[in-house]
């Protein structure tokens, strides 16, 4: 269970980092500067599953 909840935050994280604008516009997010904030959600997502060094 835990494999599976992992693999499915890290493959929800890493569209958000490669195409933010994409998941933006999803959520209806029009500013420009959102995407910046978009992509630190998908870094974060990607890395709360990725133990610490």
């Amino acid at each position: 269970m835990f494999w599976g909840v992992g693999i499915r935050r890290i493959m929800a994280g890493v569209p958000q980092i490669l195409r933010p604008s994409f998941t933006a516009s999803i959520l209806g997010l029009k500013d420009p500067a959102a995407d910046k904030i978009v992509a630190e959600l998908g870094y974060a997502m990607s890395r709360s599953v990725l133990p610490a060094p």
